[in-house]
């Protein structure tokens, strides 16, 4: 009886070191600039997707550097893409654990577009 609960207990620890989560959204015009998109017509501009990403590394539950941001992630898919504006854009956040190491994040793909000279 007694091992049992040990062994009960051994695996809930171990299910709550491998644990992870996500969580997303759907845009349709996104961005981290000052743009005035009533200036242009969305329809008719070149769009090119691209994706971005800002990532933190943990371990032992410790950020090793800056926390994830979303504006970073954001800025990082408009640089990527040579725009000011994300259309058709989809967010993603995430997090997971490994015993000692995890990661979480934020993500953007979409199209970029651009809407100044």
């Amino acid at each position: 009886m007694k091992q049992s609960i040990l062994r009960l207990s051994l695996l809930v620890v171990c299910a709550g070191m491998l644990a992870g989560c996500s969580t997303t959204g759907s845009w349709s015009v996104v961005s981290s600039k000052l743009c005035r998109v009533s200036d242009f017509d969305l329809e008719k501009v070149d769009r090119k997707a691209t994706y971005g990403e800002d990532v933190c590394h943990f371990f032992l539950g410790i950020p090793l550097g800056s926390r994830a941001n979303v504006k970073e992630a954001l800025d990082h898919a408009l640089e990527q893409g040579g725009g000011d504006v994300l259309t058709d854009a989809r967010s993603k956040y995430w997090h997971w654990t490994i015993i000692l190491y995890g990661q979480e994040g934020w993500s953007w793909k979409g199209d970029a577009v651009k809407t100044r000279n």
